[in-house]
């Protein structure tokens, strides 16, 4: 019966209690002071489904879709002219290891014409507790491992778009090694100096949007724990 009891005395704080204050206040005093029983399980538990945050996330990301530019890199001694944009094209929360969550990310390179090439990454994030609050969200406050990967066929992708960027006078006269080896120069560049810039950039305004917050009950809590199940696949606080 503890899970109820916390869950009515929540309500009854966050009500107002009137002229029961002094009993509610003794009830909660009895409650947080009781001695721990050997092996006692959660008093609180909640399940957070991860089809339902998924479908929230999509739906915000379609609003407000998230763009940055990027700087272009020296291709050296390929002289080119082009901007680049990132833009979040998926954030998707997933079943993790014990104690974290894991964040499945995707973005889109753009030139002024067309997709550049893809980038994704898998987030593991420590869960942020305060005496109220847990909160999941992508910062640099909070981001445990964050690993960039080109999307299918980037080599060729990277290529083909440095080719596009080059004056048509002179592009068919560029020897293809000359061509890969700054292909390679941008996809280095993407997953390293860019992909620092975006952590600090699109990805505060992407945890500042997607953010899940979870009210916590209003009495001390010694320990919160986050653990994933994957049939369904949820969140369980």
């Amino acid at each position: 019966m503890r899970p109820l009891t916390l869950v009515a005395l929540s309500c009854l704080v966050a009500a107002g209690c009137g002229s029961r204050c002094k009993d509610v206040a003794a009830v909660r005093t009895a409650l947080t002071s009781r001695a721990a029983a050997p092996n006692r399980s959660a008093d609180l538990q909640v399940t957070i489904p991860l089809a339902r945050a998924n479908a929230v996330i999509a739906e915000l990301l379609a609003q407000k879709p998230l763009t940055v530019p990027l700087d272009v890199p020296d291709l050296g001694p390929l002289e080119i002219s082009t901007t680049l944009t990132a833009t979040v094209t998926r954030l998707v929360l997933e079943p993790g290891p014990p104690g974290v969550v894991r964040v499945a990310v995707s973005l889109s390179i753009d030139d002024p014409q067309q997709q550049v090439t893809a980038i994704d990454a898998v987030a593991e994030l420590e869960p942020q507790i305060t005496s109220d609050e847990l909160g999941i969200g992508i910062g640099p406050e909070n981001v445990v491992k964050l690993v960039p990967v080109l999307g299918a066929g980037a080599q060729q992708k990277l290529g083909a778009a440095v080719t596009r960027w080059m004056p048509d006078r002179i592009a068919s006269k560029i020897p293809q090694a000359v061509v890969d080896l700054a292909a390679s120069k941008l996809g280095s560049h993407l997953t390293g100096a860019a992909w620092t810039v975006l952590q600090k950039t699109l990805f505060v305004k992407l945890g500042e949007l997607t953010r899940v917050k979870l009210r916590l009950p209003d009495v001390p809590i010694a320990n919160v724990s986050v653990a994933s199940v994957r049939s369904p696949a949820a969140l369980v606080v």
